[in-house]
């Protein structure tokens, strides 16, 4: 059966298949390394939301001997956005 690489869809995740690996391994850290349950992202190990890490990002980088996760302190939230997250919702003026 003739066919052209341009329309194989295995070709193409064996071309990919590196990046999702360096994506899978970066999810992974970035999940371990934050130590609370919060929205979507939830821990047996450690079940309660925590408002330390609502200061924090987890900073995820690709150097030379792997890939590397640390947190950070950010910026505080403007408080607009900070009263959508904590429910307050969006305001109806």
């Amino acid at each position: 059966m003739g066919g052209n690489i341009q329309y194989n869809p295995g070709w193409h995740l064996a071309l990919d298949l590196k990046n999702m690996l360096d994506i899978s391994e970066a999810v992974t850290k970035s999940a371990l390394e934050r130590k609370e349950s919060r929205g979507g992202h939830t821990r047996e190990d450690f079940p309660d939301y925590d408002p330390e890490w609502e200061k924090l990002n987890c900073i995820t980088r690709q150097n030379k001997d792997g890939i590397s996760v640390k947190a950070e302190t950010r910026s505080a939230m403007p408080a607009e956005l900070a009263e959508i997250v904590k429910g307050g919702g969006p305001s109806k003026d």
